[in-house]
């Protein structure tokens, strides 16, 4: 690993473990050691289930080897599975990544006592997409689109995301930013397998855009994580209207392998001007109302300005 991307990494406000394909530790940032007191040198080269023993799980053994395996980044929420590194609460994203050809799996570590974890995950991700997107080592047409599109979705993925925000702003054209999250996707994963959480993944993506207009941008941030920039619009009102007819595309069944599952989201929503003008406090207000949509009760939208 070059010197440059050390760095940013160690500088980075969350842990970043890269392991091989034999999932023996390959880069430890500092931010881990402060949260753990394990050195870089004391676990390079082990295998991770050694200072994370819930990899020793077939659950979670079968998550780092899918994720190696076809290149799906998954995303464990602390709610659900607590504690991996240390003994703070966590979110983990894996994500496979490639260096000189070798593929390694990238497992972010946020801790979400502060509840602004969300918004950094989202630098991060562009930070280290855009770091990425240099060693690309392809003809100009399909290197922007596999840099700027989900692979599973199609969708606009975090960095497209993050460019139509912040070209948004400097318009100063008035929009809503929302933040959508699938209420059920792990239940579905878990008694019908990843595939049949991918279709889903593939329909909601689908849906979301039969819902929006033309002109808005529906993107696939990671996992079950979706946002939506409505453009022109400043009055809760409007937003309203096309909120309501996201959640009632959501109503109909999905059907997968001739069965029918039932699968409702949670949205949160900022607008902008009026709620705030810097796109990290944009991120950060929508992820505020998303979060108390999903602690009291899911299935439902609500505004920052109301809570």
């Amino acid at each position: 690993m070059n010197n440059l991307l050390e760095n940013t990494l160690n500088k980075l406000n969350n842990g970043i473990v890269l392991v091989d394909k034999d999932f023996k530790i390959q880069f430890w940032n500092d931010w881990l050691t402060r949260k753990t007191g394990l050195l870089l040198v004391e676990v390079l080269g082990k295998p991770i289930a050694e200072f994370a023993p819930k990899f020793e799980l077939v659950q979670y053994c079968k998550i780092l080897k899918n994720v190696m395996e076809t290149g799906q980044s998954r995303f464990l929420s602390g709610a659900l599975h607590k504690s991996f590194f240390g003994d703070f609460v966590q979110n983990i994203q894996f994500d496979r990544v490639t260096h000189y050809h070798t593929s390694f799996i990238m497992i972010q570590v946020t801790d979400i006592t502060n509840h602004s974890h969300r918004v950094q995950k989202m630098r991060d991700f562009i930070s280290i997409l855009e770091l990425e997107n240099d060693e690309m080592r392809m003809n100009e047409a399909e290197s922007r689109q596999m840099a700027m599109h989900d692979a599973l979705t199609g969708l606009p993925n975090r960095l497209q995301f993050g460019a139509k925000l912040n070209g948004m702003i400097d318009l100063k054209k008035p929009f809503a930013l929302l933040f959508l999250d699938v209420d059920n996707l792990k239940n579905i994963n878990d008694s019908h397998g990843h595939r049949a959480g991918d279709v889903v993944l593939q329909e909601m993506a689908y849906r979301l855009k039969m819902a929006v207009r033309t002109e808005d941008m529906v993107a696939r941030l990671s996992g079950d994580e979706f946002a939506v920039i409505l453009e022109g619009v400043d009055h809760e009102n409007e937003v309203g209207r096309i909120v309501q007819k996201i959640i009632l595309k959501f109503k109909p069944k999905f059907v997968v392998d001739n069965e029918s599952l039932s699968v409702s989201c949670s949205i949160g929503i900022a607008l902008y001007p009026r709620d705030g003008e810097d796109p990290d406090v944009l991120l950060d207000l929508a992820d505020k109302a998303l979060y108390q949509i999903k602690r009291t009760g899911k299935a439902d939208y609500g505004f920052y300005s109301n809570l």
